[in-house]
């Protein structure tokens, strides 16, 4: 294995960069989860940087609280500042709900290749037509949606396991490596 990592910012290793590096896939290998909470935080980033407000916003915080507290399912991830497009005195926040289980999510960048631009703006509902429940490697999947102007139509695509990448699971001096399978879109079809 072998892993290539800029150090930046006070020796913090982005776990964007090793991804980056070693090839992932970032939708292929996603881990299941139903939201994510994504919020810009200034590094380095302490160990308890979900408990205390510090470098996190007590309202951010607040708000974390009250979904685990509600038995809500959700991922935070914390996003370093970007010094093209961050401000000082602000706090970005981004909010991501899955749209339906791990296969659908990756069948749905492949359309958004095929449609554009424009895809953001459809309605979509999809499901998992038939799928390897033990295994994950494999699942037909159906995305059906509906344009601004009121057209529906549907693809229909097979997802399966292309292969599998290290990838890190935090930032840190060392990080936590861990093979995640890497999923591609066998087959797209358009369906009329």
């Amino acid at each position: 294995m072998n892993i290539s990592i800029n150090k930046t910012r006070k020796n913090c290793r982005f776990c964007s960069e090793i991804s980056q590096a070693n090839g992932e896939d970032p939708i292929g290998s996603a881990i299941v989860v139903e939201q994510y909470l994504i919020i810009e935080a200034a590094q380095p980033w302490p160990v308890n940087i979900w408990i205390e407000p510090e470098p996190m916003p007590q309202g951010v915080l607040d708000a974390l609280n009250y979904v685990w507290g509600s038995s809500g399912t959700i991922r935070q991830l914390a996003i370093a500042p970007d010094k093209e497009y961050s401000h000082p005195d602000y706090t970005r926040v981004l909010y991501y709900c899955r749209p339906a289980k791990l296969f659908a999510q990756i069948a749905e960048r492949e359309i958004w290749m095929q449609e554009g631009w424009r895809w953001l703006e459809y309605h979509k509902t999809g499901q998992i037509l038939a799928s390897d429940e033990i295994n994950q490697e494999w699942a037909d999947v159906r995305i059906d949606f509906t344009t601004p102007d009121g057209s529906s139509s549907a693809y229909q695509a097979r997802v399966e396991v292309k292969g599998s990448v290290i990838t890190a699971w935090n930032s840190a001096e060392q990080p936590s490596l861990k093979e995640v399978k890497q999923y591609h879109v066998s087959s797209l079809v358009k369906l009329t």
